[in-house]
């Protein structure tokens, strides 16, 4: 788990896991340079129960995970959950999961399901799936009522990194999730590699898990405007075959375009520039944290 300034929040994360009908379990929690008081709420509630890093600088959400993951390696651990500090799990979800992978070990990564925590009938993601035709990331579900005609078992692109299980030997063959994103597509791509690495990706329904965050607050945020649209132009530059660059360039640039003219007319300047610095820095090579 890692936490930046949601003590309270990861408290209740923690809480929900200790709650999981699991035997042999251990908890990492990775603090990226909080402000906030959480490392000694954190501390005061669970002491040893948790193994707790302090990191003087803010790392990413990938970059925290990866501190954790490591740690989890190093102890031995077959598999890893990597659980983003605003969600909450039902008791049997862990286990459903690991399960799972153990019966299926040409699964290197598992996901569930993710519920909005305000509205627990609605799906906030079940699976993420990359388009290489239009070029852009699916999250699968999002916002759908719960139905039983949605699958239990889905094999998907990549599941996010709030809530994902992920086998050592997977880990293995494509090494820790990629930080080059600092926030943002970091699961997708790894999500991508695992696959690349012939692995299956799948999300299941009887991993249930709720999201406390709003999707609602992140509209005119341009730290998230920025890392989503940079790193969704990295990722495809990266991975896009040579023949299909012309169009990828073309779907792309045109995205950017609508997405600045759009912003502009909602005089929000701040935004479009947000596009621009972007689509600048993408072409550049820019990595990390901007």
């Amino acid at each position: 788990i890692s936490n930046h300034n949601m003590g309270h929040k990861t408290v209740e994360c923690i809480s929900s896991v200790l709650c999981s009908d699991i035997d042999l379990l251990q908890i990492f929690v990775v603090d990226m340079a909080s402000t906030d008081n959480s490392v000694s709420i954190i501390e005061e509630r669970f002491g040893s129960q948790v193994k707790l890093t302090r990191c003087n600088e803010d790392l990413g959400s990938c970059g925290g995970l990866n501190i954790g993951i490591q740690q989890a390696l190093d102890t031995g651990c077959d598999y890893i959950c990597c659980l983003g500090e605003a969600v909450t799990v039902e008791p049997h979800a862990l286990k459903n999961m690991m399960r799972f992978m153990q019966a299926n070990p040409n699964v290197g990564m598992a996901g569930g399901k993710i519920y909005h925590k305000h509205m627990p009938h609605y799906i906030q993601q079940f699976g993420i799936s990359i388009d290489f035709k239009n070029f852009r990331a699916n999250t699968l579900y999002a916002d759908c009522a719960d139905s039983p005609d949605i699958p239990n078992i889905i094999y998907c692109d990549a599941v996010s990194s709030c809530a994902m299980l992920v086998s050592a030997d997977a880990i293995a063959k494509t090494g820790l999730m990629p930080d080059e994103n600092f926030l943002y597509w970091d699961d997708t791509e790894w999500g991508f590699l695992m696959k690349q690495a012939g692995f299956e990706v799948v999300s299941l329904a009887d991993a249930k898990m709720y999201h406390s965050a709003s999707p609602m607050r992140r509209c005119d945020n341009t730290k998230v405007n920025y890392y989503l649209t940079r790193n969704c132009l990295n990722f495809f530059i990266k991975y896009t075959h040579q023949k299909k660059c012309m169009k990828m360039s073309i779907v792309l640039l045109r995205s950017i375009f609508e997405s600045f003219y759009l912003h502009r007319m909602g005089h929000a300047h701040n935004m479009a520039q947000a596009d621009l610095t972007a689509m600048s820095d993408a072409i550049y090579g820019l990595r990390g944290i901007a």
